[in-house]
């Protein structure tokens, strides 16, 4: 198959029409002058010949001009058309959200150890699709089955445990779900993940593991935390408290892996301790090359094969000709014009190359080589989708801020508007990923304004407007907390003041004046009543009560769930 890249460069043929017209003006112009000056010159002679036009070395230099502008339009030919069968697997992960998550047994926490081991898990995949399960009291679908890890990343990335509607901690839910969204046709088995500090409040897990072995879903657990455990605190609007049980003692959270390994073991896979992640990651990897795997047919085009470079040479071998011919002996000026217009023609290529080479690091994975391929082109030929692809690359290195700059200068470049809102997009994910949610928000509005009806943008607006709230009341709280401790730092400095002032009057007093006091009375000032004292202690003692009630149990008006973690 054939075809022209950039087919609008065509529009340059228009400029080699006016050229030979004016040409023909020329030689038209040139007669007449003859004519005038040289009357006995036969009335013949007075008309322009296509040989005078066309001659050679005005021929070369129009085949030059006809080569240079194929090249410019890239012509390409040799296109491939193949069929491939892949193995991939379909893999779910189920990572638990649970308040329980948030124990510091290990660093920083349970649930930022687990999201990094999940994040890590994610990228590690290749053909696999990945789909993502939030369980606490329930479970949430939170992206079905697809190839786009970047989403899915970003997903792990920003969960929090609040974010759960029911807490508790109910495994069952999660495998009950992963098995609502299975292809029962399908010859291959699946994988479900579960990552999880092991508590079940339900006891159902177990048979629900049985059932989704027999459905062709291998159950890998991940446990998540240490077997001494820690307090679990619970985060709300009012502040930091911890979970208590029924006495009002606070509830220890402790790591069950014999129900994991049981867990496991009912779904035929493999249980695991996350001490070491990449040994899990590695390990798992192993293991999902043992599940029988499903053939997804792919229809891939190879690229097309691009034949630029032909014509450049055969445009530069025009030129060439015409350098040594007399004509162009004297319009040296032109020559240079026109070699450096070709050469920035060849330069405009060597970015479409760089494009194209960086497109097919890209899709073998190799985004650090393909970020190199995207620098120099964009550093050639600065556009949007240089920029655009630059940003992809980084955004897949995790780089988020190098990506945000490539989409920075992707949203400048003149695009459609499907492009444009691609790209403000993806630059609302790199600020939500670096926690500057209120250009988050900005960059969601700007891809909406190009493609309102986008059902994933809306998601990632919301979520980033929720965040920037929560944000925001933190640092008012931050600002109010620091206001007060200035506020005390100088009530005390003036009390201090007050009492020197005090100290100083009282050492201008002469000796006499202070000897006029009765020590007996002065004594008798600073002593109570044995009723006043009884009645005093009595009143401490009540005070005494009231606040370790209210530590043990919490306030009256707080509705505390049954283990809600």
């Amino acid at each position: 198959m054939f075809r022209f890249e950039s087919p609008e460069y065509f529009y340059f043929l228009i400029i080699l029409m006016v050229l030979i017209g004016l040409l023909y003006f020329w030689q038209l112009q040139k007669t007449k002058r003859i004519l005038l000056w040289n009357p006995l010159i036969a009335k013949t002679q007075n008309k322009v010949s296509f040989k005078d036009v066309f001659s050679l070395k005005n021929n070369l230099f129009f085949a030059g001009m006809l080569f240079s502008v194929i090249a410019l339009t890239n012509p390409q030919w040799g296109e491939k058309k193949e069929e491939k069968k892949v193995e991939r697997t379909d893999i779910y992960i189920a990572l638990d959200i649970s308040n329980s998550m948030n124990v510091t047994d290990i660093a920083p926490s349970r649930l930022e150890k687990a999201k990094k081991f999940v994040s890590d898990l994610i990228l590690a995949q290749k053909n696999n699709r990945i789909g993502i399960i939030f369980f606490a009291g329930n479970a949430y679908l939170q992206m079905p089955l697809t190839l786009d890890y970047a989403s899915a990343l970003m997903y792990v990335k920003t969960v929090q445990t609040d974010m759960a509607p029911t807490q508790g901690s109910d495994i069952g839910k999660a495998i009950e779900l992963s098995q609502k969204f299975i292809d029962k046709e399908s010859e291959g088995q699946r994988a479900l993940i579960i990552v999880s500090d092991g508590e079940d409040h339900e006891k159902e897990a177990v048979q629900a593991a049985k059932e989704a072995a027999e459905n062709g879903t291998v159950v890998f657990t991940v446990a998540v935390g240490t077997e001494n455990g820690g307090i679990i605190p619970i985060l709300s609007d009012e502040g930091e408290d911890v979970a208590r049980n029924d006495d009002g003692e606070p509830a220890i959270s402790k790591v069950d892996f014999e129900f994991l390994k049981s867990l496991a073991k009912a779904g035929n896979g493999k249980s695991y301790i996350l001490s070491s992640p990449q040994n899990v990651i590695k390990d798992i990897g192993i293991q999902l090359e043992n599940v029988k795997k499903q053939w997804a047919e792919m229809v891939s085009y190879s690229a097309f094969n691009s034949h630029f470079m032909i014509f450049i040479i055969l445009a530069m071998l025009s030129f060439t000709g015409m350098f040594w011919l007399p004509f162009i002996t004297k319009k040296k000026g032109l020559f240079v014009v026109l070699f450096v217009f070709f050469v920035q023609g060849l330069s405009g290529q060597s970015a479409h190359q760089l494009l194209r080479n960086g497109d097919n690091l890209y899709g073998s994975n190799r985004f650090l080589d393909a970020s190199k391929q995207y620098e120099e082109a964009a550093k050639l030929s600065p556009n949007f989708k240089s920029f655009y692809n630059l940003g992809n690359a980084y955004y897949q290195q995790q780089k988020y801020k190098e990506a945000q700059k490539a989409y920075e200068k992707a949203v400048e470049q003149d695009a459609d508007n499907q492009n444009l809102s691609d790209a403000w997009h993806n630059l609302g994910n790199t600020r939500f990923l670096s926690q500057e949610y209120d250009k988050s928000v900005e960059a969601y509005k700007k891809s909406l304004q190009y493609r309102p009806n986008d059902k994933e943008t809306i998601e990632n607006l919301l979520k980033a407007r929720k965040l920037l709230q929560k944000q925001r009341q933190e640092q008012q709280k931050n600002k109010q907390d620091q206001q007060k401790k200035d506020d005390q730092k100088k009530d005390q400095n003036q009390n201090q003041q007050q009492d020197q002032n005090q100290d100083d009057k009282n050492k201008d007093q002469n000796p006499s004046e202070k000897q006029k006091k009765d020590p007996q009375n002065q004594n008798r000032d600073q002593q109570l009543t044995p009723e006043e004292a009884e009645k005093l202690m009595e009143i401490i003692e009540n005070e005494d009560k009231k606040v370790n009630q209210k530590v043990r149990r919490g306030s009256d008006d707080r509705k505390i769930p049954k283990k809600p973690w």
